[in-house]
Formats: C-alpha cells, structure tokens, sequence
C-alpha cells in the first residue's frame, strides 16, 4: 500500500495549554475543520518519532513511525520533508481521498550549549511532570529545546524528627542528558 504525507502548518495557538478534563479530546474538532481531516483512526495511528517530544533542531532529518492497525509492525518514514523554518507542523496521512490527522512535529532553534539560568530567559512549567514514569522523557524535551530552570510549587516533606524528605523532588529533578 502507497501513502503519501501531506504536511500542513498548524497555528501556534493551538498547541497553548488549558485545564481540560481528563475525558476530553487532545485533538479539537476545530483544528480538524482547518485542517481538513478526520481524528486519528484505527487503521493507521502515529508512533513516534527519532526525537524527544517530535522536537526537531535545525538540519535535523525527521524520521516518524506509524503503527498500521492492531498489527505489531511498525512503518518508519525516513527524510520526512518538514520545511526547515522554525514551526509546528501537522502530519496529515493523505490515502484514496482521505485526509487522516497522525501527529504533529516541531522545528525549533538548537538551543545555546552554554546556556545557563542567567543567559536563558526560558523557564518550564513543573505541572509537566505530573507522572513519575515520564520525568526522562519529559526532561528530554525540556533540554531539547533550551529549559535550564522550572517553576515548581511544593509543600515540605517534614518528617516526624524534624528532617526533611527530598526524595520526591528528587526524582523530579531533570537529569542532564547531554555531556557536560
């Protein structure tokens, strides 16, 4: 079976964070409406891609995989051609006349390799880290684009001798990924 990939830019604006409800799609009906796609289906889902978050530096070639149904086999795209200005972009699938939403992908600026807090104005949000099995991956992203420093409210772990428990913060703490 052939397919063909249709890149379409997506605004900015719909990928700002709002309190949701659990039970509430990640894809908004009205961004399929601009798009011209179906929700992701069945038959074809998005897999992931050869970066953390489908965060993509410059230069970078963008490689995705997509799962065909209930099957264990995994398609993987090679070269994707995503344009190199820096963006968010959605994968639509384009197959017989249909227009089928996978994913999205970002290019973003490589970040500075010698950034610290003070010559990057670029804070993260703790609440990312809201399960303890994706700190790495969401750490990942973090350092993919630049994070050097969270904004993170917690209340102290005092136990009963008058110590205090770090452990939690802990293992929220991103770990560095990169050589130093």
């Amino acid at each position: 079976m052939r397919c063909s990939f249709a890149v379409a830019a997506v605004v900015l604006a719909v990928l700002v964070v709002h309190p949701v409800r659990a039970e509430q799609a990640l894809v908004l009906t009205a961004n399929l409406q601009v798009l011209r796609c179906e929700p992701p289906g069945t038959d074809i889902r998005f897999a992931g891609s050869s970066a953390p978050g489908q965060i993509f530096l410059p230069d970078e070639r963008v490689r995705i995989r997509a799962r065909r149904g209930s099957e264990a086999g995994i398609v993987e795209i090679d070269d994707l051609p995503i344009p190199p200005r820096f963006g968010t972009y959605a994968l639509v699938l384009i197959r017989g006349g249909e227009r089928r939403f996978l994913g999205t992908v970002a290019r973003v600026p490589a970040p500075r390799a010698d950034a610290t807090l003070e010559t990057t104005p670029i804070f993260g949000e703790f609440s990312f880290f809201d399960r303890e099995e994706a700190y790495a991956a969401r750490a990942a992203v973090y350092e993919r684009i630049g994070v050097r420093g969270m904004r993170l409210e917690t209340s102290w772990s005092e136990r009963q001798d008058g110590t205090y428990d770090w452990s939690r913060l802990d293992r929220m703490r991103p770990r560095r990924t990169r050589s130093s």
